[in-house]
């Protein structure tokens, strides 16, 4: 069972872009804003005929196109509840994408998302995984000093737009 889920991106060195994707699937998130994604409606549309799977299934086209988006630089976040209370973290690089996660994981713990109890699974595309027992461990690995930073978080129903970074729903330190 799922809790919610999270499309990030660090969209400059002070700005992290965080989609609340919410129970919604993230292949439906990338769907509706696939050039956020620098993936074509086209490439989405032959990736699913090529598998045979109608568009949105989760199967064997989602996985692909989930590559494609990490290897673009996005960050999959999913809090599951079952079979135990965890986050997995996916990316194409944890060290490539520490600031993202790092600043995920601080708007998390200050907007009550993630608490200080919380299991993390962090893994990447070239098989690196860490497991930590809770937020303190990961946050001894993770933790990136903060200059300016800036974290703007939208909603599933929001579309990410050249102008995303003029939002009001931000969070800055």
């Amino acid at each position: 069972m799922n809790k919610g889920g999270f499309w990030l991106k660090e969209t400059t060195v002070y700005h992290t872009l965080i989609v609340d994707v919410g129970f919604h699937s993230h292949i439906r998130y990338l769907i509706r804003n696939h050039s956020a994604f620098q993936i074509s409606k086209g490439t989405i549309e032959r990736t699913y005929a090529k598998y045979n799977e109608r568009m949105g299934f989760e199967g064997r086209a989602r996985e692909e196109l989930m590559i494609t988006a990490l290897t673009n630089g996005w960050i999959r976040v999913r809090h599951h509840l079952s079979p135990y209370d965890h986050w997995i973290i996916q990316c194409d690089g944890l060290r490539e994408r520490k600031k993202a996660i790092s600043d995920f994981l601080y708007w998390g713990l200050e907007n009550g998302e993630v608490s200080n109890y919380d299991s993390f699974v962090l893994n990447d595309m070239r098989g690196i995984k860490f497991e930590y027992e809770n937020y303190e461990v990961i946050w001894r690995y993770i933790f990136t000093p903060r200059n300016k930073m800036k974290i703007i978080v939208l909603k599933f129903t929001d579309e990410v737009t050249p102008d995303t970074k003029s939002l009001n729903d931000s969070f800055s330190v």
